[in-house]
């Protein structure tokens, strides 16, 4: 018996050592799951006999040891199949004013272009975290994250966290749907075009989970701001089942918000957001390349899953269309002031442009002129040899036209005479002196 005693001894020491191991403790801790020290396992089970062999002691140990780490085991690929499952499949904590991440995703998951938009763009995933800092809900595009006020209802989080999406969808194109990227005039209509867009998807959304029985945010947009577009695409819908997949519903949904008193507020946001941009879009030297084309718009309209809702439509949101008319005067005197000062800046840039030019040209005149005054500086010093040479050409041409007489009279004699004086001359004209020695 003394040596079963000391078998359990050891055992214990053997199962303390085990339970403080550093391995073990920092997987445990690693997993979250509240796990049961193994000796508290082993003497929740029913001891056996003292009488048994030490065999039977070590045999029964072992097996209490390997059922305890089993059921350990079990807990963590538990713990990681929740984690992993469908989210269709877990249970909702849903409750308003208490908002969660994890139930928002598992409610936009029922929606396909809702969890297309929860995948994000090219990989681009979005996450979803709580911030009380804000007001409700806001993209930050530097983090990739969209920040959630939780005092909210569940149908008001899931439409604009819907339209957060959209927008950081969209981000990755980069400056191309930037609004201020653009001329006064096209960067009104290309915000006007993006906030179109994101409604639009966060309505198709709406739509999509209320066909799957999640009636919160429809019921939210038929009450809020967005009603009129929300109508629009439900009595298209309505119509024919098949306008939602082909975008017909979405378009009226679009053209709905164009008609709309909610363009006031939207024209005012980016009018302003000119005026004090501080890397300078009125009083700055920008040259705005950029312009709205059909072929973008279509870029803009395509949702996820190759749907777009503008393709089948010739009548598309273009510079100079009834798309782009600022109608409150308010929006359309501080759009007016805008481009009066770039229209300014750029004139004043061209005459400043004029006048560089045009100093750089008297500047490359009057190095001409130097130049010329140079040139005939020199020829007046070498009128000399100039004139030289074309009496030395004279006389070689008389040379030649006497060569026939072999007794040269007195004068020819004498020209000779001179012509070969003149020779010497030239020859110490381009000679140095210095040369000689």
């Amino acid at each position: 018996m003394d040596e079963i005693n000391n078998k359990n001894e050891g055992l214990e020491e053997e199962t303390k050592s085990l339970e403080n191991s550093q391995d073990f403790l920092e997987s445990t801790k690693k997993e979250d799951i509240n796990i049961t020290s193994l000796t508290d396992f082993l003497s929740s089970e029913a001891p056996i006999s003292e009488d048994a062999d030490m065999q039977m002691q070590l045999d029964y140990a072992e097996e209490k040891i390997e059922k305890f780490y089993k059921d350990q085991n079990r807990k963590k690929a538990i713990h990681n199949k929740m984690q992993n499952a469908d989210v269709e499949a877990m249970p909702l904590h849903k409750k308003d004013g208490d908002v969660r991440p994890a139930t928002l995703r598992i409610i936009l998951n029922n929606s396909k272009i809702g969890k297309d938009l929860l995948a994000g763009h090219k990989n681009a995933k979005v996450s979803l975290t709580i911030d009380n800092q804000i007001f409700s809900v806001r993209l930050h595009r530097k983090s990739q994250t969209i920040g959630i006020n939780h005092q909210m209802t569940y149908g008001e989080a899931i439409f604009r966290v819907a339209k957060e999406l959209r927008r950081a969808w969209l981000s990755t194109s980069g400056d191309v749907l930037y609004p201020l990227a653009y001329k006064p005039d096209d960067a009104v209509l290309m915000h006007r075009i993006l906030e179109a867009d994101c409604r639009v998807a966060a309505i198709w959304v709406a739509w999509e989970l209320k066909l799957k029985g999640f009636d919160s945010a429809w019921d939210y947009v038929l009450h809020g701001n967005e009603a009129f577009m929300a109508k629009a695409f439900a009595r298209k819908a309505r119509e024919d089942f098949r306008n939602v997949d082909n975008g017909l519903a979405a378009h009226a949904a679009f053209d709905a918000f164009f008609e709309s008193a909610m363009i006031k507020r939207i024209d005012h946001k980016v009018i302003q957001q000119m005026l004090a941009d501080d890397k300078g879009y009125v009083f700055g030297q920008e040259q705005f390349e950029m312009t709205i084309t059909p072929a973008l718009v279509d870029f803009i309209a395509e949702m996820p899953g190759e749907k777009n809702y503008l393709t089948h439509t010739s009548e598309k949101p273009l510079p100079d269309t009834e798309y782009s008319i600022v109608r409150d005067r308010s929006n359309a005197n501080f759009l007016w002031f805008v481009k009066f000062e770039k229209s300014f800046q750029e004139t004043e840039q061209e005459i400043i442009a004029q006048e560089k030019e045009k100093k750089t040209r008297e500047k490359n005149i009057e190095e001409s002129r130097k130049e010329h005054k140079n040139i005939e500086e020199i020829i007046q010093s070498d009128e000399k040899v100039v004139d030289f040479t074309t009496r030395f050409r004279q006389k070689l041409v008389e040379e030649e036209n006497h060569s026939s007489s072999y007794e040269p009279s007195l004068g020819q004699f004498l020209d000779q005479t001179e012509l070969q004086e003149d020779r010497d001359n030239v020859v110490s004209l381009f000679v140095d002196p210095a040369d000689e020695y």
